[in-house]
């Protein structure tokens, strides 16, 4: 599935990008007019992130005692534990808006929408489609010949709610027949990065590639209830995972292409660190 969605990717993006540049001005101007504001509209699917996880849970069992209805067992520790080998992955729909009060320096706000999951063996959490923003900076360091090489930092955080399967089963329907479970589950997504990118002007087109070091945390909490089938409260708990990046540094490569003086398309891939496969499309005025 993930090969899949990657051809349909490059694929899409590949054919838009040469039809578009095909389309594009015959002739464009050597030097532009400087644009202090752009919007850039990104899309990014994040096939793969390996992440490692510390995990704990609880829960509290109910019930009647000298026909008084009571907690018979205080909240107990029913999983504790760490690891690694869990996958997030990412679907992204952003758009930047970006303030250049001189040339050599950028000023990134980030808004947009973003569906996550993550999962291993046993446990899947999906997120919701939800609101996802963000701040950054580029600097171009160097400029000469049409070289140029550019610095520049990321920050990007999301909060969904999310349904979790446990070995493929939603938590809600992992229960006797006639009783019930009633949950709620959320992630928290918080992710950084820094970023050192060689640029080369060639005509209309710009291609790129460069080094990375980025760090993520994913934040899941699920509570939820346990009834039996006469509507009595049999178990309440919790059950919390912490996510963290395993792998930090990472490659970058893509190609950027003028289709007008203030018009320009991007496609390209971050490797190592993760499988994360984006397109750009930027307006600058």
């Amino acid at each position: 599935m993930k090969k899949l969605l990657a051809a349909l990717f490059v694929g899409i993006f590949g054919l838009t990008f040469i039809g578009t540049i095909a389309c594009a001005e015959s002739n464009l101007k050597k030097q532009t007019e400087f644009k202090k504001f752009s919007l850039e509209l990104r899309t990014e699917v994040l096939l793969e992130r390996e992440m490692d996880y510390q995990a704990t849970a609880s829960h509290t069992k109910y019930v009647f005692i000298g026909g008084t209805y009571t907690s018979a067992i205080s909240t107990v520790n029913t999983l504790t534990g760490s690891g690694s080998g869990v996958d997030f992955e990412s679907n992204r729909a952003l758009l930047d808006f970006t303030f250049s009060p001189v040339q050599s320096l950028s000023l990134i706000a980030t808004i947009g929408a973003a569906k996550m999951n993550v999962n291993d063996s046993n446990l899947d959490f999906e997120g919701d489609a939800d609101l996802v923003w963000g701040l950054g900076f580029d600097i171009k360091m160097f400029e000469k010949n049409g070289w140029s090489i550019v610095t520049g930092a990321r920050y990007l955080a999301s909060k969904t709610d999310s349904t979790l399967e446990v070995n493929g089963q939603d938590l809600a329907q992992a229960v006797d027949p006639g009783d019930t479970r009633i949950y709620e589950s959320d992630l928290d997504a918080y992710e950084w990065s820094i970023n050192l990118v060689a640029k080369k002007k060639i005509k209309r087109f710009t291609p790129y590639a460069g080094v990375s070091y980025s760090d993520s945390k994913v934040e899941s909490s699920t509570t939820y209830n346990y009834y039996y089938k006469d509507g009595s409260l049999a178990q309440k708990g919790n059950i919390n995972f912490d996510y963290e990046q395993k792998n930090n540094f990472g490659v970058l490569a893509g190609i950027n292409a003028e289709i007008t003086k203030n018009l320009s398309m991007d496609i390209g891939c971050k490797l190592i660190s993760e499988t994360n496969l984006f397109g750009k499309l930027s307006y600058r005025f």
